[in-house]
């Protein structure tokens, strides 16, 4: 699994972040998960290959947002926390 983090520019409220979650998830069925943050401005995608950064500025450019950036991780999806 990749984790995709992208920076948004103009995100401000809650109702962007729905546009920005919608207009992802109809470009990006096959992504797992999908996090968005007004308050960090970021986008956070789980999918098994990295998202472009070219195509996270294609569908978010439509809904007037602009990604600024994007890093790339594996994510194993496991995560533990000992005592």
């Amino acid at each position: 699994m990749v984790k995709t983090t992208a920076q948004i520019q103009g995100m401000m409220c809650r109702m962007c972040e729905a546009k920005v979650r919608e207009a992802l998830e109809k470009g990006l069925p096959d992504a797992k998960k999908i996090v968005v943050s007004y308050r960090k401005g970021t986008a956070v995608v789980y999918r098994s290959e990295p998202v472009p950064l070219t195509l996270l500025q294609e569908l978010l450019a439509s809904s007037g947002y602009e990604v600024m950036a994007s890093t790339e991780e594996e994510d194993s999806g496991r995560h533990f926390i000992f005592w």
